[in-house]
């Protein structure tokens, strides 16, 4: 194989979770910055959502919609997990 490609556990973990990738072609660079967790949908692993960055599905896709020639970057992704996500619904309190 010509290339390889690691992905540590945590990134696999279903936990709120902010990262920054970092957008790299000679001396230009491009940040980004995320968050997971912040639809209706539930919370989707970081590796789930760096994907995403560059489908074809525009919706999804803020890198490749973003970056003109983007294949022509590196990229490097950045994030830490902030709290474990639940499927349980919060019960709001009114006083």
């Amino acid at each position: 194989m010509a290339y390889s490609f690691s992905v540590p556990n945590d990134a696999l973990r279903r936990f709120f979770s902010v990262y920054v990738i970092k957008a790299t072609r000679n001396t230009t660079t491009y940040l980004y910055a995320g968050k997971t967790g912040d639809n209706r949908e539930g919370c989707n692993p970081i590796i789930s959502r760096g994907g995403n960055h560059f489908s074809y599905n525009n919706i999804h896709s803020q890198i490749r919609n973003k970056i003109a020639n983007h294949e022509s970057f590196n990229y490097k992704y950045y994030f830490d997990h902030f709290d474990k996500y639940t499927e349980k619904k919060a019960k709001l309190k009114l006083m």
